[in-house]
């Protein structure tokens, strides 16, 4: 096509084609899980990373129920540790961050 034609015939055409994903970019940030959501946050702060414990896990709390992992999320915005729980480490660990991140925005 640019052989044929010249760079900004190029660009319209391409912005053309392109032009619902460029329109969707801010949606896909609001796609980040929210472990990656705080730490961008404090990075953006300058404040140190969130620190992870696993309080206890795997727990079954129910006969016959999932195995529960507790995981404690501490940054230095805070002055208490919240705590979490979730089938895997994984999910459980993104709900503590989902809790902090918004006592983080809510204290800005």
């Amino acid at each position: 096509m640019y052989l044929d034609s010249d760079f900004e015939t190029c660009k319209r055409i391409v912005l053309h084609w392109y032009a619902t994903r460029l329109q969707n970019l801010d949606k896909k940030d609001e796609q980040r899980d929210p472990k990656t959501q705080l730490q961008e946050i404090l990075q953006s702060r300058q404040r140190p990373l969130p620190e992870y414990r696993l309080i206890d896990g795997p727990v079954t709390h129910v006969q016959g129920g999932d195995p529960q992992f507790r995981i404690a999320c501490k940054v230095d915005e805070l002055e208490q540790e919240i705590t979490a729980e979730g089938p895997s480490r994984r999910l459980a660990e993104q709900a503590a961050a989902a809790l902090v991140l918004e006592q983080v925005n809510a204290g800005n």
